[in-house]
């Protein structure tokens, strides 16, 4: 519903915005997992009670909301019937 009153050139346009920030983040929650395995290596072998600490900022909240606007997005130029629309599907 947020993205009813979008055109097309719009929907387009934050498809991109959003389609890139899900990149972003997943990059780095590629990375926080990387540095969390050797932590959790080091943690092992040195000083298991750090593990505890591991918490970090986890990213799959925001990875999970980016792809419901995602979806959102691309329904929203289905409906409109944009003209990249039909690249979406399937």
């Amino acid at each position: 519903m947020q993205y009813q009153s979008f055109n097309c050139n719009q929907v387009e346009s934050e498809m991109r915005r959003v389609s890139s920030r899900v990149r972003s983040v997943a990059d780095i929650q590629d990375k926080e997992a990387s540095n969390d395995a050797a932590a959790v290596g080091v943690g092992l072998v040195l000083f298991w009670p750090a593990l505890f600490f591991l918490a970090g900022s986890d990213k799959e909240q925001e990875l999970a909301q980016l792809m419901g606007e995602h979806e959102a997005l691309q329904q929203s130029a289905i409906q409109k019937e944009c003209g990249f629309a039909d690249q979406l599907e399937g």
